[in-house]
């Protein structure tokens, strides 16, 4: 609830000393009676932060409009507002009222204040500064915090137990920010019709308390700059900021939704003719199947469109001088902005079920530019030739890795939303499209790529549908089973936090939607090894209340398990750690809930059926992998009590705690070999991996056998259009163009044994492989977007035979080699169990990120680059460059690097600047690009790397164009 209190009543000329508070059980705001803030009680960290001055200033024609030394002419309450009207009469110039509007909602963390302007007479706006606010007490630290293709975003003043945020709610604004105080400004430059008006965005500034844990991102290689992702930020503030970010962009999706995504499907756009349409109605027969919502079509053509663009800034007016469209010469950019906003608006509300895509433009002006959009397209494409490079020989998964990768930095760092979240599914092909692509499908990928979109989205986007349904077995029923499961559990995707690593080599990426006190975790190991993740049962993933709690597996489990961790615990207290293995190129989902309290015994870590029979406790209808042992446990009330354990009918041993039974059971048969583990050098000697040294020249072997029954997995795995497709995708594996050379197309194949050798993020070089004293040469191919290297070996290896691959490579890096692997079809489950585990193999899995932290790129009050000077030499001319030129702090010689970045110029992407001796600065050009492309920038943005690798700020350079050649 929100409250009032006025101390004392304004009087309508404003005379009277009065303050005014505006509380809920997060913050309280004190206001003087001019409306400048006094203080802001931070409740949730216990702390004050007083305001020995502020107030806010219009810049205009008629003169300084300031609430400085003018008070209110009255005070009125309006709801959850509160509203300070000045009057300023400027003699023979004329009158201006402006209303100062402070909100607070009922359990928002932050308030917001704008400006109101009522103008009879014209006027003209050239700035706004929203409040110029000295802290009594300095911060300790204060971060400028950057979004997107660097748009200002928020602002963290940091104190001892928490802090506050603030910023304002468009692109265009300035920071003056430092531990003393903070002045948020920005130029609407609007020229202002008599009686016309104007309301500013607001400034909004909340509260958060520290949690403690900094996060910053894993500066993987990227196609752009992550803003301002490498300064560590408390957890807390990033989600202090996505609560704020969920309710400035207000998304209006209520129910999940699975959109056929056209663009990236590889139809044509236009189709010509009958067979180009044939194509398309399979793809909606397909749709059909798995119960889509909605098709997205190019509706270009249908409605003689005669003028659009694919990727349109929202507003590119910043090279506009004329006047009469209602803002000052060369200052258009802010309107621009501002009626595009305006035209989503209208959308919207004209259209309610409209859904808006955003691309390209929208990224220009970082959440600013997301409002009335249903889907944000994240940073950039996610085909592989363009996105981050993930350790995948799938094609779907290597995709999925990637969507899940930006989405995790799009909430950590951008803040967005979980509902708007990049919801691809499938391979992504972008270049020379083949409509046959349709005909073959990833056999092994596809599953965990829906999986993916359901994680980080509130929809699924399909961008690639089998030319029939029946292609992928199992499809239409694994689809329609999770689409209604997203569907009854939309409720709890706002509160999507993500945790874990952020999609690294050797580690678990999680996602945590917890409502009170139940909900969901998806854990995903894009690693060719079991990855074991251990994660707090509490604030790691939002869980606030105390209590006992159970996770209860629902996928990839048929039917629902309660999970065993690793450590033997099934029960956690709130604040407890769980440690827990996600296999190979997989995903959990778990369903959180509090501990179930039953009267008879409770089975845990498999599926079954479990009775106490007197003293001896049967299990049955329990099944598992030939030759793998896996641990189980039963919840009793009374362990004493049981003499005997049986497993499907065979006598097991066990072990007794106090509230549990414990065992081990192996399943009979022979395990399928799959992950190489056991690698030896020429000398004998064990090579340990993954964590392993520096090789500048590495020979290895291995022995494995291939059981007599695979060949019949391989048999019953062939594609059904085989006969059809087989001659097509070896051709698309030997052809390396741009529809295909960021595809290998092994997934294609389920009826071949595949050989993986994969490496982290690949440098190794000089791969050669030896499969049973044959050399492989060129069968050996290199997939340099998945870092790894495959084989066909069918037809070389020894089935119920021994078999032995032998590797050689030189310049292996750190903790490179990832571990090969045979890819085939996977074995039926068996219920025959062993009397007694023998014989277990120990695996390797993978504990942490195979990739080393890099130095901190920031550090509280260490001494940073900084960029002292930056200019163009002139305005960019359709067809020639001009010169950026930099000048820093540090002698060249104490710089790694200068770069700068732009969003639509050449192409929306990082550049190198090099160090001018003549000018003792640090020079490039900036080349004009296809403006009719993308889009225009108004800035380029430069910053500096240190020896010792600490970052700069980015620095803006305003660029202006002149149309001519």
């Amino acid at each position: 609830m929100v409250t009032f209190l006025v101390v004392m009543s304004l009087t309508a000329s404003g005379a009277g000393a009065a303050g005014l508070q505006l509380a809920n059980d997060k913050l309280k705001v004190r206001i003087s009676d001019t409306g400048k803030l006094l203080s802001v009680q931070n409740k949730l960290a216990s702390e004050t932060y007083a305001c020995e001055s502020d107030a806010f200033e219009l810049d205009t024609d008629l003169g300084l409009l300031s609430n400085k030394v003018a008070g209110p002419a009255e005070v009125r309450k309006e709801g959850s507002r509160v509203v300070f009207h000045f009057d300023f009469d400027q003699p023979g110039k004329g009158k201006v009222g402006i209303d100062l509007i402070y909100t607070l909602g009922d359990t928002s963390s932050f308030f917001r204040r704008a400006l109101k302007v009522t103008n009879s007479v014209p006027l003209r706006v050239k700035s706004l500064r929203m409040g110029r606010t000295a802290f009594t007490n300095p911060a300790e630290e204060t971060i400028h915090y950057l979004t997107f293709w660097q748009a200002p975003t928020v602002e963290f003043i940091r104190y001892a137990s928490g802090g506050l945020f603030t910023g304002i709610e468009n692109p265009f604004y300035k920071a003056d920010l430092d531990e003393r105080g903070v002045a948020l400004s920005f130029e609407p430059g609007l020229i202002l019709k008599a009686g016309e008006g104007y309301e500013s965005e607001p400034q909004f500034m909340g509260v958060y308390k520290k949690s403690g844990v900094m996060i910053e991102d894993s500066d993987r290689p990227f196609r752009y700059p992550n803003g301002s992702g490498y300064v560590p930020i408390d957890r807390n503030e990033s989600r202090a900021m996505r609560a704020f970010a969920l309710d400035y962009l207000a998304p209006v999706q209520k129910g999940f939704l699975s959109i056929n995504y056209q663009f990236f499907h590889p139809l044509p756009m236009m189709p010509k003719n009958d067979a180009d349409k044939l194509y398309f109605t399979k793809a909606i027969d397909t749709f059909a199947d798995i119960r889509g919502d909605m098709i997205i079509f190019n509706t270009i053509k249908k409605y003689k469109l005669s003028n659009w663009n694919w990727d349109p800034s929202r507003g590119s007016a910043m090279n506009c001088h004329d006047e009469t469209h209602g803002h000052i010469a060369g200052m258009g950019a802010y309107k621009g902005w501002l009626r595009c906003m305006e035209l989503g608006s209208r959308l919207k509300a004209d259209n309610p079920g409209l859904f808006i895509q955003a691309f390209y433009g929208t990224k220009q002006f970082g959440l600013w530019g997301l409002k009335d959009v249903d889907g944000h397209e994240v940073y950039n494409e996610q085909t592989a030739c363009v996105s981050t490079h993930h350790t995948q020989i799938s094609d779907d998964r290597q995709n999925a890795d990637g969507l899940r990768f930006q989405n995790y930095w799009s909430m950590r760092f951008r803040f967005l939303p979980t509902v708007i979240g990049h919801p691809l599914v499938g391979r992504m092909s972008e270049g020379c499209w083949d409509r046959e692509l349709v005909k073959a499908c990833d056999f092994y990928g596809w599953q965990y790529s829906l999986m993916s979109a359901l994680a980080v989205s509130g929809s699924i986007m399909p961008a690639i549908l089998p030319y029939e349904s029946d292609l992928l077995p199992g499809y239409k029923a694994f689809y329609k089973k999770w689409t209604r499961w997203a569907k009854e559990n939309f409720e709890y995707v706002q509160y999507t936090e993500p945790f874990g690593e952020q999609v690294q080599p050797g580690a678990v990426d999680g996602y945590a939607r917890i409502k009170g006190d139940h909900g969901f975790v998806f854990l995903f190991n894009g690693n060719p090894r079991s990855s074991r993740i251990t994660f707090e049962i509490g604030d790691e993933i939002n869980l606030q209340e105390k209590g006992d709690y159970e996770f209860v597996e629902i996928y990839p489990a048929e039917d629902a398990v309660i999970v065993l961790d690793d450590r033997g615990n099934s029960i956690f207290a709130q604040g407890q750690k769980a440690t827990v293995a996600v296999p190979a190129n997989d995903c959990k989902l778990l369903e959180l809930r509090r501990a179930v309290k039953a009267d008879g015994p409770v089975l845990v870590g498999t599926a079954g059926r479990v009775a106490l029979v007197d003293h001896r406790l049967d299990i049955s209808a329990v099944s598992g992998k030939p030759g793998r042992a896996y641990p189980l446990c039963v919840r009793l009330s009374d362990p004493e009590a049981v003499k005997e354990v049986k497993v499907n009918g065979v006598d097991q041993t066990f072990s007794r705690t106090d509230k549990e039974i414990a065992l081990n059971v192996q399943f009979a048969g022979d395990e399928y070999v799959r992950d190489l583990d056991q690698w030896t050098k020429p000398d004998g000697r064990l090579f340990d991996f993954p964590y392993h040294v520096r090789q500048d020249a590495l020979e290895i072997k291995t022995r494995f056998r291939v059981g007599k029954d695979v060949a019949g997995l391989l048999q019953r795995a062939r594609p059904k259009n085989l006969a059809e497709m087989g001659p097509k995708i070896a051709a698309w594996q030997a052809d390396g163009g741009d529809s295909y050379s960021y595809h290998n197309f092994t997934c294609c194949r389920p009826d071949r044994l595949w050989l993986i050798v994969p490496f982290t993020l690949q440098r190794v070089g000089d791969v050669k492989v030896v499969v049973n004293s044959k050399a492989l040469g060129a069968l050996l191919r290199h997939d340099r977007y998945g870092h790894s290297f495959y084989a066909d070996i069918t037809d070389l290896v020894n089935h119920g035979a021994d078999n032995e691959i032998t590797i050689s490579m030189k310049n292996l890096e750190p903790s490179e080699f990832m571990g090969p692997f045979l890819m085939y079809p996977d074995e039926e489950l068996t219920g025959e169990v062993l009397l007694r585990p023998h014989g277990v193999k120990e695996r390797v899995v993978y504990t942490r990120s195979l990739i080393p932290r890099t130095a901190p790129r920031y550090i509280q009050g260490a001494k940073r680059p900084v960029i002292t000077q930056a200019s163009v030499t002139g305005n960019v001319t359709l067809g020639k460059a001009i010169q950026l030129q930099v000048k820093i702090d540090l002698p060249p010689d104490k710089v790694r690097e200068v770069k700068y970045t732009e969003s639509g110029f050449p192409w929306m992407g990082i550049h190198d600047l090099r160090y001018n001796a003549d000018l003792r600065c640090w020079t490039g050009d900036v080349a004009p690009g296809n403006r009719a492309a993308i889009q225009e920038s108004e800035y380029v943005h430069v910053w500096a790397v240190g020896n010792d690798g600490l970052y700069s700020d980015y620095y803006p350079v305003k660029v202006g164009w002149d149309f001519v050649k």
